[in-house]
């Protein structure tokens, strides 16, 4: 018999070695025993509210505790020293538990947010930041084609070439023309393309071998630049219109007419050119030809354009709160995908051009169908203004970023709670997954780079492990936005998942006390 805690215990776990106990208490404490029920226990006392859960690392040398006081924390099981408290949840944790390597912690929470510790210290991922660079230097950072290498463009006038592990020393390309606005890899990974505040830009080996090529139109200054699928041209945006420059520097640049275009994407086939930042898109042809197609119908100004992987379809961004998918020769009646409650900053294709990620100042991203049939999955969590949204290379899986400093690791079918990346102190500017989806490379409004490893089945799996219950669908409608339909099928594809049978007649709404 352990006796000794003040109130009801909510869960007892043995050691690794099967030689102690401890065990989690509504009296908010954590207790270690020896099993054999000898000697007195060590009390782990910190929690002000009830603790739900209580696990040892695999050495058994450290207890990871949970509590409705929406922390966690992190003891030494011989009660020494005083605990690391792991905050950030915004709602009760209900679990939390070490990887298999105790390297981890994850925790899951009322919030909806599953989240991943270092256990060692706090949580943070590789930072890239040269010696001496200032520690909010950073302006853009980029996965380079094979995911080896991040670019990160700095402030301090340097772009910097790191190895994705963080080790070693990266190759510094100093253009000494003053800050670096954004830096990109050519699709060999071979070139890097990089943009300069004075409005030049430069074609650089990614080696660092030889002199760059200079860009530079003195009567328009190119505010954006990226690679053509072929890697022989470049296409900038200059003076509020895209030009098309041979990579090498030789010749003249196609300039290419828009009005007052902020942006510009090349197709997949390197064929077109759609601008944005403008109300009416164009789709013109990369080598200046032919009429341009004209994107006309949304009301306000247009934020973001781009193609599908086979180049037939544009899905474009508006201040208007729609997305709109269009044929890209401009034939026939624009998809129209309505229902964000604010504006539009981004939207992606799929990889397979099927469905849609949009990101909205509603706080919310929606995944819809790209013919614009059903309803949207509504990825809701954000605390303020989602930013940008895009899906891993597989498809299975949509990146976030917002306003709130985090960006979030989603299910594209909505299914599951986002993982929360949390590390930035400011917004989270922007993120992409590595070409291989293993890795998410963030880069915080305040100047920093950061890359996050990732497994997502793996935390996907341990978050179904810690958590078997399955909202009923009329919570589902209440707190997801969801539809009956989609209600009654998430919650029955939840019951299939943990291995029991969904219910012909599904439980009662739950009660909500205050």
């Amino acid at each position: 018999m352990l006796n000794g805690h003040e109130g009801s215990v909510n869960s007892a776990t043995f050691s690794p070695d099967g030689q102690w106990v401890v065990t989690a208490s509504e009296d908010k404490t954590a207790r270690v025993w020896k099993a054999d029920g000898t000697g007195s226990p060590v009390v782990l006392n910190g929690h002000t509210d009830p603790i739900t859960s209580a696990e040892f690392s695999p050495d058994g040398q450290w207890v990871v505790t949970s509590s409705f006081d929406g922390t966690a924390r992190v003891w030494r099981a011989d009660g020494r020293g005083p605990s690391r408290m792991l905050q950030g949840h915004q709602g009760w944790v209900a679990d939390a538990r070490f990887s298999r390597d105790g390297q981890r912690i994850i925790t899951a929470s009322s919030d909806g947010a599953l989240r991943v510790w270092k256990a060692g210290g706090p949580e943070l991922p590789v930072v890239f930041q040269g010696p001496g660079e200032a520690a909010d230097s950073v302006r853009s950072a980029r996965f380079s084609p094979d995911g080896q290498r991040v670019v990160t463009a700095g402030a301090d006038g340097a772009t910097r070439i790191w190895r994705t592990e963080g080790t070693g020393a990266p190759v510094v390309l100093d253009g000494r023309a003053g800050p670096v606005v954004s830096a990109a890899f050519s699709p060999d990974g071979h070139q890097l393309v990089t943009v300069f505040e004075n409005g030049s830009a430069r074609v650089w080996r990614t080696d660092g071998m030889g002199p760059p090529v200079m860009l530079k139109d003195p009567l328009r200054p190119i505010g954006s630049a990226e690679f053509s699928p072929d890697g022989q041209s470049v296409l900038a945006t200059s003076g509020g219109e895209p030009q098309v420059w041979r990579a090498d520097g030789s010749g003249t640049p196609r300039v290419l007419k828009s009005d007052d275009a902020r942006s510009a994407r090349f197709s997949r086939d390197g064929q077109w050119v759609v601008s944005a930042f403008v109300r009416v898109p164009k789709v013109q042809r990369t080598d200046g030809t032919g009429t341009p197609v004209m994107l006309q119908g949304h009301e306000r100004r247009v934020l973001s354009a781009e193609f599908s992987q086979d180049s037939h379809q544009v899905v474009t961004a508006s201040e208007d709160q729609t997305a709109r998918v269009w044929k890209a020769d401009g034939t026939g009646t624009p998809v129209v995908l309505k229902g964000h409650g604010g504006d539009v900053y981004s939207a992606s294709f799929s990889p397979d051009g099927l469905w849609v990620v949009t990101a909205s100042a509603d706080k919310t991203a929606r995944v819809w169908r790209a013919d614009g049939t059903g309803t949207p999955v509504v990825l809701k969590g954000h605390l303020n203004v989602v930013n940008s949204a895009s899906f891993s290379p597989d498809g299975l899986w949509v990146v976030t970023t917002s306003v709130d400093q985090t960006a979030r690791v989603w299910r594209a079918d909505g299914t599951g709670v986002p993982l929360v990346l949390q590390g930035c102190e400011s917004e989270v500017a922007s993120a992409e997954f590595s070409p291989v989806g293993q890795q998410v490379l963030t880069v915080c409004a305040d100047g920093q780079a950061q890359l996050w490893p990732l497994d997502v089945s793996e935390l996907q799996r341990r978050l179904r492990a810690v958590n078997k219950d399955c909202l009923p669908p009329d919570v589902r409608r209440s707190y997801l936005d969801e539809t009956e339909e989609q209600a009654r099928s998430g919650y029955a594809e939840c019951e299939r998942v943990q291995g029991r049978d969904p219910l012909v007649t599904p439980p009662p709404t739950l009660r909500l006390l205050p």
